[in-house]
């Protein structure tokens, strides 16, 4: 299984022209606000300290870089949902969350995290409709799992795969809390490496 054995902070973009090019394969990761998307990345990189989780939620209106055994990146997008904010902020951050995923060379693959609990929002499938239009490859996780017992994640999962539309999407369910999915989700990246690398 791929491990994360060095994590570091590089950049936080508040406008598209700050963003990046890495040069290096890039997993993005966005949700609605208070979905527990610092806490997975957390986990992912085996610490609290790395992002930092806030107790209000849409505190991340930037998009943060995280090197990862300094071969691959981390990005960290804004938060969509209830956040509040102003207006305007709102607006710059759709528009960077736009720019950054229309024209980023090194997006692998955007993981879309959504409450186990509650399944896809209204606000969810505006960004999976977005991704599909883009021919953006994304995966699903489900966070939060440890709310939920197994008969009623095994319920939920279903109805999401019903919203969806298919029985074949592919969907994470993870908690940070039970440490679930660590593997689930970094064997997706360790085969798109892999594969990254043989082309």
């Amino acid at each position: 299984m791929l491990k994360v054995k060095q994590a570091k902070f590089i950049i936080s973009c508040a406008k598209t022209d700050q963003i990046p090019e890495t040069g290096f394969p890039e997993f993005a990761f966005i949700g609605r606000s208070n979905v527990g998307k610092s806490s997975l990345i957390n986990t992912l990189c085996g610490t609290t300290k790395l992002v930092k989780v806030a107790k209000r939620p849409g505190t991340t209106q930037l998009l943060n870089y995280f090197e990862i055994n300094e071969s691959f990146y981390f990005v960290d997008l804004p938060g969509y949902g209830y956040a509040k904010a102003p207006k305007l902020e709102k607006v710059k951050w759709s528009k960077n969350i736009n720019q950054y995923l229309r024209f980023s060379e090194n997006l692998k693959l955007m993981f879309v995290l959504i409450d186990s609990r509650h399944g896809i929002k209204d606000v969810d499938w505006l960004m999976i409709e977005f991704l599909q239009k883009e021919n953006i490859p994304f995966c699903l996780v489900a966070t939060k799992r440890d709310k939920l017992s197994g008969n009623e994640w095994t319920k939920q999962k279903k109805l999401i795969q019903k919203q969806v539309g298919t029985d074949d999407l592919k969907i994470i369910s993870f908690s940070s809390l039970k440490k679930i999915g660590i593997a689930e989700v970094m064997d997706v990246m360790e085969n798109i490496l892999v594969l990254d690398n043989t082309n």
